[in-house]
């Protein structure tokens, strides 16, 4: 297990890095008794969100699914069982309050790349094709510089070589106009650059993003500020943008998705709607698992 820590901001960020050497190998394991008092954590976050605005995303727990060198098998996020549940008079996986949704997923979809500056050298051609090598941020105050011709969503990073050390301490930053910027907040699941991973500002664009150059390319610029302590630079695979399709379900119970596939045995039979339906209600028919839609009257 090794250890790094990089100043961020006005605190420290330590990273833990953990290699397992078997099967059931935890890095971190927490046994909790609850001892049969209620409102007992066995990890409790409270998270401040400052002055946020709509140019703000974070998240509270940041998960990077890396799978490069898988060639099968299942991953889970998030993996919830019980041991006899059914005592419980309820047992739940998720619960979300009020005003807070419980999924958003975000569909990438390629996007034709058209700007790619290396300390201000077209490196375009390099960042978007793999197996081709490239240097970013060797020197201090150097920026790398990406964009498309219309806004995008986010930036995802194959590197070959992460940020050392301390890290590079990057600034991000989105056009307002042609050499105008403005301060750009980002999920950061590379941590500082070091390893591969996406920077991603949120569902919605930037307030206020418009095209950065007289080509009419919607830019984003990182900034290496990190000039001294050994940061050491980043080698990059590809470095590539992409736009998203939003789906989820919302805070006031909207569900957006593209197919629902419904299983069920015990509603209707025959093309007959099941007593009980009120108006504009879906029910299944169990002689053809066909879904069917009434608007009985109420």
């Amino acid at each position: 297990m090794t250890y790094r820590s990089r100043e961020s901001g006005g605190g420290i960020t330590r990273t833990v890095s953990f290699s397992a050497t078997g099967d059931n190998d935890d890095m971190q394991s927490i046994h909790l008794d609850a001892n049969g008092y209620s409102s007992i954590s066995a990890r409790a976050i409270n998270y401040a969100t400052g002055a946020f605005d709509s140019a703000d995303a974070t998240a509270i727990d940041n998960i990077l699914m890396d799978c490069t060198e898988a060639t099968g098998g299942s991953l889970v996020g998030l993996f919830v069982a019980g041991v006899e549940p059914e005592n419980l008079d309820r047992a739940t996986a998720l619960v979300t309050g009020e005003h807070v949704a419980p999924v958003l997923q975000i569909l990438p979809v390629a996007q034709t790349q058209t700007v790619g500056l290396v300390a201000g050298v077209d490196k375009l051609s390099d960042l978007t094709t793999t197996g081709i090598d490239t240097p970013l941020w060797e020197n201090d105050n150097d920026t790398l510089i990406i964009g498309a011709d219309a806004p995008f969503d986010d930036i995802v990073f194959a590197l070959t070589t992460g940020a050392t050390g301390p890290g590079i301490n990057a600034t991000f930053a989105y056009s307002t106009g042609v050499g105008t910027w403005a301060t750009l907040s980002v999920n950061d699941s590379t941590n500082d650059l070091a390893e591969s991973g996406i920077l991603w500002w949120g569902k919605d664009n930037p307030v206020g993003w418009v095209a950065g150059d007289v080509g009419g390319n919607y830019l984003v610029r990182i900034t290496r500020t990190r000039n001294a302590g050994g940061a050491g630079h980043v080698v990059a695979d590809t470095v590539l943008t992409r736009t998203s399709t939003i789906l989820g379900w919302d805070d006031t119970g909207f569900l957006d998705v593209c197919r629902i596939a419904m299983r069920c045995s015990s509603f209707g039979s025959g093309g007959t709607p099941p007593a009980g339906l009120v108006a504009h209600e879906f029910w299944v028919d169990t002689d053809d698992n066909s879904v069917h839609y009434t608007s009985i009257p109420t």
